[in-house]
């Protein structure tokens, strides 16, 4: 019989994978918390043992659980964007001058519980071009592009 393993898309799905019983894995630096009924899991593997042990480069890695909207709070879209905001700001700081920040719109957009990733990329203000061709009128943006390959079951690219 062949034999078959877990694989699985999020960092923290391979992290719990990973533990097997144990407190952490060496290499891997992780926090669990919660704001606002969001459920926030920061992850950064931090060497080539981290990265080995849970199959993930090395980088940070943030996963939300964003009940708020499954429950429709009445705060619950607010609430969820100021935790999404925050997240990304740690990991890319609102000061930064150099580099490109690459918004990847991962997932499949005919299925609405994995529609988030193309609907936001769908939503996000691209900005390379225009701070590459007209720098003073662009000055106060971050270079911004965006990509939205599709999954698997929609477009064979894994």
């Amino acid at each position: 019989m062949p034999e078959y393993t877990v694989r699985t898309d999020l960092a923290v799905e391979a992290r719990e994978l990973s533990l097997g019983g144990a407190e952490e894995i060496e290499g891997v630096a992780y926090n669990r918390s919660e704001v606002n009924g969001n459920i926030i899991h920061f992850m950064e593997v931090l060497d080539d043992n981290g990265a080995k042990q849970i199959g993930k480069p090395r980088g940070k890695y943030c996963t939300i659980e964003i009940d708020s909207l499954t429950e429709r709070h009445s705060d619950g879209f607010e609430g969820a964007v100021n935790v999404l905001s925050s997240e990304i700001s740690k990991i890319i700081p609102l000061d930064r001058k150099d580099g490109c920040v690459l918004v990847v719109g991962l997932g499949n957009r005919d299925i609405t519980p994995d529609a988030i990733g193309p609907l936001a990329a769908e939503n996000t203000l691209v900005t390379r071009h225009l701070k590459e061709h007209l720098p003073e009128d662009f000055a106060a943006f971050a270079p911004v592009a965006v990509i939205c390959p599709g999954v698997l079951g929609t477009s064979g690219i894994e």
